[in-house]
């Protein structure tokens, strides 16, 4: 007669579907561990400094602005002739290097208003979680440097060319440092546009990829009595 006490049954370990530790598989999205990076390392996560960085190019636009409450006048120019060590005696020289530097002012105030309304964009894309307007962001600084390089070359070939007492070099360490900050604001926009596409960076997993050196709390560890149990280790004969 057949015995019909059955065997111990064997248990199967779960299959994992990606590259998520198995010891957080049950866990809240909160508590698994990071997987995308921080801005330079240890400053925040990307999608929070797209938005700080945005909101910092909002500010020098607004800066950019109040310079048309005070144009150039002829103390600028004077402090020009103290620096350099020359005399401009012709009026019209004076008048006309004053009306370049108010040319150049006013385009760089155009710059600045149009940076200002329409960095409103990367800044929806960065809370909505969209790559094309974060990457809309990236357009927007690369072409507003390219015009105010414009602006500042041209400027300075004209002034040097009103007389022959004026000595106008081209500030390229001026440049260089201008390009230098473009290259870190561009930074975190292409850092946040790649994690959006690879699927880190979403709005369900930001809890988890949430990170602030100084303005947000210690991430919470699951407590021990939480943790998942072990399955016990059994020898079958």
């Amino acid at each position: 007669m057949a015995s019909s006490k059955a065997g111990p049954r064997r248990i199967s370990p779960p299959h994992l579907t990606d590259d998520q530790p198995a010891a957080e598989r049950e866990l809240p999205v909160y508590m698994e561990s990071k997987r995308g990076g921080t801005c330079c390392g240890c400053c925040c996560d990307f999608r929070r400094a797209v938005i700080i960085a945005n909101c910092l190019i909002i500010g020098l636009s607004a800066y950019s602005l109040g310079g048309l409450m005070k144009p150039p006048d002829e103390e600028t120019l004077e402090a020009y002739e103290d620096y350099r060590g020359v005399t401009i005696d012709d009026d019209q020289v004076v008048k006309d290097l004053t009306t370049l530097a108010n040319d150049a002012l006013l385009a760089n105030a155009v710059v600045g208003g149009v940076m200002l309304v329409l960095t409103a964009i990367p800044i929806y894309g960065a809370y909505t979680y969209q790559s094309c307007p974060v990457g809309f962001g990236i357009f927007l600084l690369v072409s507003s440097f390219v015009v105010r390089f414009m602006v500042a070359y041209v400027m300075v070939e004209d002034a040097g060319g009103l007389s022959d007492e004026l000595a106008f070099e081209q500030p390229w360490v001026l440049y260089g440092i201008s390009a230098l900050f473009m290259l870190l604001f561009i930074y975190p926009h292409i850092a946040l546009i790649l994690e959006i596409r690879k699927g880190i960076m979403t709005y369900k997993t930001y809890p988890r990829e949430s990170y602030s050196c100084c303005c947000t709390r210690e991430r919470r560890q699951l407590p021990p009595q939480s943790q998942p149990p072990k399955q016990p280790m059994r020898a079958y004969v």
